[in-house]
């Protein structure tokens, strides 16, 4: 798609809206069409049936009554070719939608992590001095050009790095799925029903169900995972988490290798999870996305936290120098 993701999301809504109209349209002339046909045919045939019980000894009244019933059968042909005459118009595309309550992880405290003046050196890259907080049910969007220190301050908020300074911890009872670009756990020969059962122990027939719950049918869970698309394994892995009690899901570019579409199921998917309280950390390039998913966005620059505030207001009413600077590169 040519525009960006607003305007993906107007134009698409506009044309599901006007096909969802032109189908309506269709069955109605078609309904109309069958009904009048049927009709017709019901008057013929009993007309037929009233001529031969009358007894009319009148060849000529016999005859008028025959002809009356068989122009109406004639009708009934052509109002019937009216609507095989019809340009069939196809039922718009409903799309997948996440069909249950989650509500299978523990919640978590409420600090799900805190740094506080950490550092992290690496080479030439310095991080921080850091200081972040995130509560739970968050959903916080991490931004920046590349090389800013996203993808570092995600691994510190996770412990995975060394601090030269400062603290870094996870909140007591913070259960981690991380969703990283590859999609690993669903990339081999295994079938997706293998992967997860291997994982949770949960027995055949609640994999299945739970899978699903998150649009993955019978044809979806016996094929090796590498044949999923993007966007399925990115579904099955949402799934995996419930399964595991995850409550704290980071998210590493999800929308990496997806289309449109598939960018619009994940998102409704975070959104269902984040009603029943999951914290979430996203780290993306997609603006637009990131901005539906979070609730919270922070700009990072050159090892440091450059602003951070809603979406709304960081992604439209900046007030740092740099935040402008970048925004201006990537929404323009």
């Amino acid at each position: 798609y040519g525009g960006g993701w607003q305007a993906y999301l107007t134009d698409r809504a506009t044309a599901h809206r006007h096909a969802v109209e032109d189908y309506e349209t269709y069955q109605t002339q078609r309904g109309e069409l069958a009904g009048r046909a049927q009709a017709q045919r019901e008057w013929s045939s009993k007309g037929v049936a009233k001529a031969k019980r009358s007894g009319e000894a009148d060849k000529f009244i016999r005859h008028r009554a025959k002809a009356t019933s068989e122009k109406l059968a004639s009708k009934a042909k052509a109002t019937e070719r009216a609507a095989e005459r019809l340009e069939k118009v196809d039922k718009p595309w409903e799309g997948w939608e996440l069909r249950f309550e989650i509500g299978t992880a523990a919640r978590s405290g409420d600090v799900v992590a805190d740094l506080h003046g950490a550092v992290v050196e690496r080479g030439d890259f310095r991080l921080g001095p850091v200081d972040l907080q995130i509560g739970w049910a968050e959903r916080v969007a991490i931004v920046g050009p590349n090389g800013a220190g996203k993808s570092t301050l995600l691994d510190t908020i996770l412990g995975r790095t060394t601090l030269a300074a400062g603290t870094s911890r996870l909140g007591p009872g913070v259960v981690v799925g991380e969703l990283t670009q590859g999609r690993e756990r669903f990339s081999g020969d295994r079938t997706v029903a293998e992967v997860v059962q291997e994982a949770t122990g949960q027995p055949v027939n609640e994999v299945r169900s739970l899978l699903a719950k998150f649009g993955l049918g019978g044809d979806h869970v016996v094929r090796p995972s590498w044949l999923l698309s993007p966007g399925e394994r990115t579904r099955a892995n949402l799934a995996l988490f419930m399964a595991e009690g995850v409550n704290l899901l980071v998210l590493d570019e999800p929308t990496s290798a997806l289309d449109p579409e598939m960018i619009k199921e994940v998102l409704d998917v975070m959104l269902a999870l984040a009603q029943e309280g999951m914290t979430m950390v996203v780290v993306s390039h997609e603006m637009g996305f990131a901005r539906n998913a979070a609730n919270r966005a922070i700009l990072m620059d050159a090892g440091q936290i450059v602003e951070e505030a809603t979406p709304d207001i960081l992604f439209t009413a900046p007030t740092h120098p740099r935040t402008k600077e970048f925004l201006s590169k990537v929404l323009h």
